[in-house]
C-alpha cells in the first residue's frame, strides 16, 4: 500500500507512505524498492527447499524503517538521493539490505531476532577502505550516512 502526495504538516516536505513508512517524495525510488520488497513477505517457512523461514512483518518493517531513515538523512543532510538500495531475503528469516552510493557499497543483514543487532559491512566499491560491525538499527546512525556520502 503506497500513499502518495500526502498533505504535508506545516513546515515539513511532502512524503510517500508504504505500509506505515514514511519517506519524502524525493525519494520516490525508495519508496519503490520497499513497496517491492513487501513481497518477500509472502515467501513462507521453506521456500527455499532448506527449511529457511519466512519473513515476519516485524522484520520487514526494522528494514523499511532503517533504509527509510538512511535515505531521509543522506538527502536532508548531504543532499545525496537514494536510487540504489535492495532489500532482499538472507538467511534464518533475516533480510538483507544492499546499498550502494556512487563511492560506497554497504551491506546490512538485519536478523529476525528484534532483540538482536544487525550486522554490517561496506567498503569503497574497490574493497580498500571497509568497514564492518554491528548496529542498533533502532538509532539515528548518522555516523553511517556520513560514510555513505563521502
Amino acid at each position: 500500500m503506497v500513499a502518495r502526495a500526502q498533505q504535508p504538516a506545516p513546515g515539513s516536505e511532502p512524503a510517500i507512505e508504504v505500509h506505515g513508512v514514511r519517506v519524502p517524495a524525493a525519494l520516490e525510488a525508495v519508496a519503490q524498492t520497499l513497496q517491492e520488497s513487501r513481497s518477500l513477505l509472502e515467501l513462507g517457512d521453506d521456500w527455499d527447499g532448506d527449511r529457511t523461514p519466512g519473513f515476519s512483518e516485524r522484520t520487514w518493517h526494522r528494514a523499511a524503517d532503517f533504509v527509510a531513515r538512511g535515505a531521509t538523512q543522506l538527502l536532508e543532510r548531504n543532499g545525496v538521493v537514494t536510487d540504489d538500495v535492495e532489500i532482499m531475503p538472507a538467511s534464518d528469516g533475516a533480510l538483507g539490505i544492499d546499498w550502494r552510493t556512487a563511492t560506497r557499497e554497504l551491506l546490512v543483514t538485519i536478523p529476525a531476532d528484534p532483540s538482536k543487532d544487525a550486522l554490517f559491512y561496506g567498503d569503497d566499491g574497490a574493497g580498500r577502505r571497509t568497514i564492518k560491525g554491528t548496529l542498533d538499527t533502532s538509532a539515528p546512525n548518522r555516523w553511517l550516512t556520513v560514510w555513505l556520502a563521502e
